[in-house]
């Protein structure tokens, strides 16, 4: 055991531990009284909320000035975010009354005991299945362009063997 002239004492916290906590207390402990806090406290509000309003008055102002009657650019902005947001949200519940069919199709062919209720459920399930367009992946003129050409290519074929035999 070392003897010393000297004590040791662990460190432990009085009051908050935070800047935030710190900055209070000393707002607190040199306050003269607790009107003069409730002073204080409603003078921060105050300030608070006239920051805010010019926040606002300075950003927001411009933004609603937009949507006058009289400025056509406004008008169409706001008629194309509507129009887009009403495209978004307006086929919601069809989508998960779809949704709720496939599963129960999908849960049907998992259950089924016999491979006519299997085979069924699967005949369901891909009728409610969405398939997509699949013309859009290729130009339809072009193919059929080029399933001539190959008719009129085979043709060609056909008669040269035919000749040559």
């Amino acid at each position: 055991m070392d003897i010393s002239n000297e004590a040791s004492v662990d460190s432990f916290s009085i009051g908050p531990s935070t800047l935030f906590g710190r900055t209070i207390a000393f707002r607190v402990l040199f306050c003269k009284s607790m009107s003069h806090l409730r002073h204080q406290i409603f003078g921060m509000l105050l300030m608070y909320y006239y920051k805010f309003k010019n926040c606002l008055r300075n950003y927001l102002s411009p933004v609603i000035a937009w949507f006058h009657p009289r400025n056509p650019q406004g008008i169409l902005v706001m008629v194309t975010v509507i129009a887009f947001l009403l495209k978004r949200y307006t086929n919601v519940k069809t989508r998960a009354e779809m949704a709720y069919r496939r599963k129960f199709w999908r849960n049907m062919m998992r259950a089924a005991l016999t491979y006519e209720e299997w085979a069924h459920a699967a005949k369901m399930l891909d009728k409610e299945t969405v398939r997509m367009n699949e013309a859009d992946l290729y130009d339809v003129e072009l193919v059929e362009i080029n399933f001539k050409s190959s008719a009129i290519v085979v043709k060609r074929v056909l008669l040269e063997i035919s000749y040559s035999v």
